[in-house]
């Protein structure tokens, strides 16, 4: 099974766009500094997708038949399934099949950690990236 390992921010979810939820929950009435993220309504919940990476990811979707893992920490406000409604709302062809496990659930680099894993703060996004994403791959051995 061929795989997308897919971040938003900066890929789909470009500069010009950040932000844009403050907007949206405001119109939507404003955000109460009690709610948890979840009980924001999801069309409030995230910023816009570009329009022009839409249009990009959905002929790569075409393409290659890849199915879309999330690695972006927007997975950390939503579901799987309703990241797929946002998905779909936003006009991606695909939904995503699954998400990557955060940090604390990672354990493959403990061993390759004990050995001298580097780790450097000035990297710690990538890394930490790197490390979800091998470790959902170790998981998942249908992934090529």
């Amino acid at each position: 099974m061929k795989v997308i390992f897919l971040d938003h921010d900066g890929v789909i979810c470009l500069s010009n766009n950040w932000g844009g939820r403050f907007k949206k929950q405001k119109e939507w009435g404003g955000r109460k500094l009690s709610m948890r993220n979840d009980e924001i309504p999801l069309e409030y919940r995230f910023d816009d997708f570009d329009k022009k990476a839409i249009k990009v990811l959905n002929s790569i979707l075409e393409e290659t038949g890849a199915e879309i893992v999330v690695s972006s920490d927007w997975k950390r406000w939503a579901s799987v399934e309703q990241m797929g409604e946002y998905y779909e709302r936003q006009g991606i062809i695909n939904k995503p099949i699954d998400f990557t496990p955060n940090l604390g659930q990672c354990t493959w680099y403990i061993e390759e950690y004990k050995a001298g894993f580097p780790w450097s703060r000035a990297w710690d996004l990538e890394q930490t990236r790197c490390i979800e994403i091998k470790q959902y791959l170790h998981d998942h051995p249908e992934v090529t």
